[in-house]
């Protein structure tokens, strides 16, 4: 299921993390959907060009080539801004980010999927079973607009960056603003959690 970016997150398959960063993968700010998750993040551009260099010293590779085309490799660095280089690669097999969140394309709902309603789940609040059916909805748009986005885009030619950059921005699609709404009531639900456990 989506996976909240925020800041700058360092996101990777899950069995890249337990093997490469397994003491993070335990840790509870950890967010795991069972198929990707977010072992590391950073408040800046400083730190996480120090856990790029973390993964570069283990032998990961941010990039691949594929028929001439360079994709995501092994980890990603997430923004919560999403102005990312991500318009300079084709779509990867396992991850996808699309308005402040990130997912496998393949597995959309990932595989820790919660039994309760309501819960905290991956960096969002599901107040009740139908949002998270929603939140599949939303994924699975995404999804199909990308892919149709993906077909018609070319490689990026350098002495045109600007033009190719507004050119490689996807369709919109009703649920571009779901998770930015999510987030919000995310963030109102955290602090009446908070102000609940210390009585306030």
């Amino acid at each position: 299921m989506a996976i909240k970016i925020e800041f700058y997150q360092l996101i990777t398959p899950v069995h890249i993390a337990k093997k490469y960063f397994p003491k993070q993968y335990e840790n509870e700010s950890c967010w795991n959907d069972g198929v990707i998750c977010t072992p590391m993040g950073a408040m800046n551009s400083f730190d996480i060009n120090s856990i790029i260099r973390e993964c570069e010293k283990l032998g990961l590779r941010r990039f691949k080539e594929e028929n001439g085309e360079r994709i995501i490799g092994d980890y990603y660095i997430g923004t919560q801004s999403g102005l990312d280089d991500t318009f300079q690669y084709k779509k990867s097999n396992w991850i996808r980010v699309h308005n402040g969140v990130a997912w496998n394309p393949y597995l959309p709902y990932g595989k820790n999927i919660p039994e309760e309603f309501p819960c905290f789940y991956c960096g969002f609040y599901y107040e009740s079973k139908q949002v998270w059916e929603e939140s599949k909805t939303a994924l699975l748009c995404f999804n199909d607009i990308l892919d149709k986005h993906n077909l018609k885009r070319q490689p990026i030619k350098e002495e045109n960056l600007l033009s190719e950059i507004i050119s490689s921005i996807p369709e919109k699609t009703p649920y571009d603003n779901f998770f930015y709404e999510l987030s919000q009531k995310t963030f109102e639900q955290e602090f009446i959690e908070y102000q609940r456990y210390n009585n306030i």
